[in-house]
């Protein structure tokens, strides 16, 4: 007899959400809604800009339009936080070799100059912005 109230016991313990799956299902809907309301502001300047141009578009091309030009802001984000971090990691990367080691480094060809030099510079303008300089 134990065995079938404990299963029953478990059972309902199971169905039972837990309150990190309730947080996480509420930060989910959250998240959803605010991502709906980004979509449907884009949405409007996107519609905003081409009226003033005499585009004539359907609703679905708008929503198209949208929906891509959101994905490029995310893929551009992504690739300068990339680059963001590449630069921290090529100022760490002088700062261990030193600059004869990094010309040296240069030289040997361990460091695509181009990228690097772009990438320093970015990264030494933003670390001066975040000092105040």
């Amino acid at each position: 007899m134990g065995l079938r109230g404990g299963a029953r016991v478990m059972a309902a313990v199971r169905a039972t959400r837990s309150p990190v799956s309730l947080a996480t299902s509420q930060t989910d809907r959250r998240s959803a809604l605010a991502g709906a309301a980004e979509e449907a502001a884009l949405r409007d300047e996107v519609k905003a800009a081409l009226t003033g141009e005499a585009w004539a578009g359907t609703d679905a091309q708008i929503r198209d339009i949208a929906s891509e030009l959101s994905r490029l802001r995310r893929s551009t984000s992504t690739a300068q936080a990339a680059m963001l971090e590449s630069g921290r990691r090529l100022l760490r990367l002088q700062e261990l070799a030193g600059e004869g080691g990094y010309r040296a480094l240069h030289r040997a060809e361990a460091t695509d100059f181009v990228v690097t030099s772009r990438t320093l510079t970015m990264s030494r303008s933003r670390e001066d912005r975040g000092r105040g300089k």
